[in-house]
């Protein structure tokens, strides 16, 4: 029996110190706080790379089971990143903390800022 998911989704996330990291780095980081996907259980996270010049820009899917746990699991992940890439000397750009609308329109939950 399949379980019933719920997907949290941005293409348009930005942190100007992104440019500064390998993505080996950014994927190790992720890993460090628990960030990623699991196969088996079809929850987690997922990262879109977007290529522009200066690698600034990401996507991200949060998928789970509930939608409080999606939004909680969306939530933490752009904390843990910033945290990890920000600096008190090197605060950087972004719009990680950006106050969202959510709203649910025949069981998919739209989102804009």
């Amino acid at each position: 029996m399949e379980k019933n998911r719920y997907a949290v989704w941005s293409s348009r996330l930005h942190h100007s110190n992104l440019s500064v990291l390998h993505y080996s780095v950014f994927f190790q980081m992720c890993r460090a706080h628990g960030v990623g996907f699991d196969i088996r259980d079809k929850q987690g996270s997922i990262f879109t790379l977007l290529e522009c010049d200066r690698h600034e820009n990401i996507g991200m899917i949060s998928i789970g089971e509930t939608l409080q746990g999606t939004l909680s699991t969306f939530a933490y992940n752009l904390n843990a990143i910033n945290q990890e890439i920000t600096t008190t000397s090197m605060q950087g750009r972004n719009n990680f903390m950006v106050k969202y609308c959510f709203c649910f329109y025949r069981n998919y939950l739209f989102i804009s800022s």
